[in-house]
């Protein structure tokens, strides 16, 4: 992999917070990545989190709820090009 150069970080000034120094070093090293790069690093962390923070029961429950909505509802889906007949009708 070429390095890529580093790109400018605006670091907030005044917050009620302040940034510790290793998260500021780490926000410009994730900013020199490129955006295919920065999206498997968010993939890698989500992976380290999700662990330690499963979803609640009721997450599943809606999700089978919508899943469920949406086989039994197929029946009045509409293709794109007549949704966009509708529409520009309106217009």
């Amino acid at each position: 992999m070429l390095p890529v150069p580093a790109k400018k970080v605006a670091m907030p000034t005044k917050s009620s917070h302040t940034v510790p120094v290793g998260v500021q070093e780490a926000l410009i090293a994730i900013n020199s990545l490129s955006k295919d790069q920065q999206l498997e690093l968010v993939g890698k962390v989500w992976e380290n989190l999700a662990p330690e923070s499963p979803s609640p029961d009721w997450h599943r429950a809606l999700i089978e709820q919508r899943l469920a909505d949406a086989e039994n509802s197929a029946s009045h889906a509409d293709t794109w090009e007549n949704v966009e007949k509708r529409i520009r009708a309106r217009l």
